[in-house]
Formats: structure tokens, sequence, C-alpha cells
């Protein structure tokens, strides 16, 4: 996989005001962990969009390049996101050594044309789109893929049909569903049972809440 260059600098400051004072500036605080120890840093929000951009999203193994020239070897772990503006608010490395395996998540691809839902107007059902895999730096993929072309209605696809990359290997259970096509049927006759059940769940507490009208109870009482 080829690896994409990000310009980075250490930072003493930290804390969030340190922090709030970097976005305002347009960077942003990120952190690099290896073997329990951390390397806190600043790098252009700019420079990374870009880097995301280019990679379609799927940015996995960088190399960051310091003040000093010297450069280090990581995996993007992760970002936290404003809950609101879905702006970044900071992000996190892995350091990675080129002989060790390592273990990550990368994002499941879907390839071809499903004929489950071209010829048989199914549903596609992606439930898996991230997978767990292990392998050296220089063999981590952008994406695994997996091939639905002939993926029929009523089917589905799992971990142990997925042909993994040389030199990767996945981690994930075997027998856990990646994809499927969910005949439309199926689905509307589901949701008529919730409903269904719903509706009688409804009159059941109407019956068992329901009182006498008041003028009905008045008449009893004269009577007795």
């Amino acid at each position: 996989m080829e690896k994409a260059t990000l310009n980075v600098q250490t930072r003493e400051n930290t804390g969030k005001g340190a922090a709030r004072s970097l976005r305002r500036e347009g960077s942003l605080p990120a952190v690099i962990y290896k073997a329990g120890e951390t390397t806190s840093l600043t790098i252009n929000e700019k420079e990374l969009m870009q880097l995301f951009k280019k990679a379609d999203g799927r940015l996995t193994l960088l190399n960051l390049q310091f003040q000093d020239n010297s450069t280090k070897l990581v995996l993007y772990k992760e970002s936290q996101v404003h809950p609101v503006y879905g702006n970044i608010l900071h992000v996190d490395f892995q350091e990675v050594a080129l002989d060790k395996e390592t273990t990550l998540f990368v994002g499941v691809n879907l390839v071809g044309e499903c004929i489950g839902v071209k010829r048989d107007g199914g549903i596609l059902d992606h439930r898996m789109r991230q997978i767990e895999i292990s392998c050296l730096p220089e063999n981590v993929p952008a994406h695994i893929d997996i091939d639905i072309t002939e993926l029929e209605a009523g089917h589905s696809l799992h971990v142990s049909d997925i042909i993994a990359p040389e030199g990767v290997s996945i981690l994930a259970d075997p027998k856990e569903v990646v994809v499927a096509v969910i005949i439309p049927s199926l689905v509307e006759e589901e949701e008529e049972e919730v409903e269904g059940e719903e509706g009688a769940e409804g009159k059941e507490d109407t019956a068992e809440g329901k009182e006498e009208p008041d003028d009905k109870k008045k008449k009893k009482k004269e009577e007795k």
C-alpha cells in the first residue's frame, strides 16, 4: 500500500485550552501511541483533509515527517469529531515497525452489480463495513473486497467467502455475515407482524384500563 506523508511538529502544551488555540490557528492536536508511551503532536488540518480526500476517506498507513526531517511510520487509528459540527477535534496514530505484524480494522468494499438486487428486486444489506485483519505494515490494504455479483435474493456472503490479499490474515469470525440480499416480501411480512402485535397490545391495554361511564356508576349506586 502506498504511504502518504504528513508534516507534523512535536508539542509540549497540552489540555483543552491549548487544543482550542491550535484549532483557531488551523491546526489540530494529535498523539502517537507506542508500547504505552505517547508523543503529542501538532498537524495542519487542511493538509490532513487533503490526504483524506486523496485516499477517498480510507487513510491507513502514514509517514509522519518531523521538523528535524526524521520520520515515523504510523497507522491512522481514529479521529475525535465534534458531535454537532462534524469537524475533527483530535487525531490518534499508532507507531508500527516494518518487520512486525499489526492488527487493525479496514473497510469492506462491495464489488460488482448484485444480481439479487438487479434481477430479483432484493434489498442489499451491507452488515459488516469494517473487518479486523493482521499483516505487516507494508501489506496493509486500503480495503478488503468481496464480490457480490452472483449474490441472489435470500442469500448471504460470510467472512469465509472473502479472498484475503497476499500477506493478510482475516481475524473476524468466518461465520459472520458480511452482506445479504433480503427478499422484499419477507421484510413486509415482518413489518406487518410487528404492527399486528402492537395493535393487539394496544387493544389489551385499552380493555384492561377501561372504566364504566359516570352515569352508569351512578345508576348502579341508586339501585343498591
